[in-house]
């Protein structure tokens, strides 16, 4: 009998298997003239975007259903700019169209409540304004900014009492900087402390971030910009995303330090050059996700896990789009969000032909 004797083999206790995403565009619904996901929210019944496009009636809102997309709500004008959800599951929904404002009184911004049974309310319209283009939950509360995005000094911010309205920030209210540039309440933010406002501006230097203390607004004196984009927590920090035109920064991404100065966060990769709108962030699992756009090609979205900023899309990488999609004009990753486990990107153009996408992301 012949005997083989086997030398034994040390094999690893643990292998680490590095699992790629994939991405897939998921299904059109939206007329071909729909060309921006402009808003994105994950609730508990479901995924909901808003469109805006070119003619009458664009600013609609979907919701994800198998893959694809159904029709919520319609609305007359051009642009369903951003929704929020309360606790009962009623959606609201801000909407308007830009310009309008710049003959008095004919401003489109809207506000408008969707309840669980797709029954539509308007609780507010702005006759001096384009588009109610933020909103935040704060103190109980649905605070809603708004926009007009060509004449200085505009902006406003209000809060829905419910049934009335306060109004909080605009020229002449109490504690709000006078004399300003602001055009429109960009972006709101707030971690339940405190209330965060990134205003937009056609004059560099006036996309400031302001924090609501007590009945006053102060600046907390982030780098020079047009628009304050987007913010997040990330790791004890506030992070804001800023518009980035001519290529100021390297790094448009700064994050408030504990002696009030704003540091870059991280090393902006050589692929940002060009890419002027970092518009939405998001943080899942102590990462921190951003899309990022602007000039034709830039289209992207990146991660950052406290180190290094890693590529997720953009380019054909991991089954992404193929950039740029538009043939002429800007592209922009307008909004981000997960929902049940998946990635889920909205694609923006300003210019037509082009229609707006939604992309998925999984694991």
């Amino acid at each position: 009998m012949l005997l083989i004797s086997c030398c034994p083999v040390a094999l690893a206790l643990e292998q680490v298997v590095e699992i790629k995403p994939t991405w897939q565009k998921t299904r059109t619904a939206w007329p071909d003239t729909s060309n921006q996901v402009r808003s994105m929210i994950s609730t508990d019944g479901g995924l909901y975007v808003g469109t805006s496009g070119t003619i009458a009636r664009s600013a609609q809102v979907w919701r994800l259903v198998d893959g694809g997309w159904t029709k919520q709500a319609e609305f007359k004008s051009l642009k369903a700019a951003v929704l929020q959800v309360d606790a009962d599951g009623n959606l609201y929904v801000g909407t308007g169209t830009p310009h309008s404002a710049e003959t008095r009184g004919r401003g489109a911004a809207e506000v408008w409540r969707i309840d669980a049974k797709g029954s539509r309310t308007r609780l507010r319209a702005f006759p001096q304004q384009d588009i109610a283009y933020s909103m935040a939950w704060f103190q109980g509360k649905l605070h809603v900014g708004t926009m007009t995005e060509d004449i200085r000094g505009r902006a406003e911010l209000w809060r829905f009492d419910d049934p009335g309205w306060t109004q909080l920030a605009g020229q002449g209210v109490p504690g709000w900087p006078e004399d300003n540039n602001y055009a429109g309440v960009y972006e709101m933010w707030t971690d339940g402390s405190a209330l965060i406002a990134g205003m937009f501006s056609r004059t560099m230097g006036d996309g400031d971030v302001l924090k609501l203390v007590g009945n006053r607004w102060v600046d907390l004196r982030a780098p020079e910009s047009h628009y304050a984009l987007c913010f997040v927590s990330y790791r004890g920090r506030l992070v804001v995303s800023l518009s980035n035109l001519g290529a100021k920064y390297h790094n448009p991404v700064f994050a408030l330090q504990k002696d009030g100065t704003w540091q870059p966060l991280g090393k902006a990769p050589a692929e940002w050059e060009g890419a002027y709108i970092p518009n939405h962030m998001i943080v899942y699992r102590d990462v921190l996700y951003l899309g990022v756009g602007g000039k034709r090609g830039t289209l992207s979205v990146w991660k950052y896990d406290g180190g290094s900023w890693t590529k997720l899309a953009g380019d054909g990488l991991n089954g992404s789009w193929v950039d740029p999609l538009v043939s002429r004009g800007a592209e922009w990753v307008y909004r981000l969000s997960f929902h049940e486990g998946k990635l889920y990107a909205g694609l923006a153009s300003d210019r037509s032909p082009f229609q707006a996408q939604v992309w998925a992301m999984s694991p």
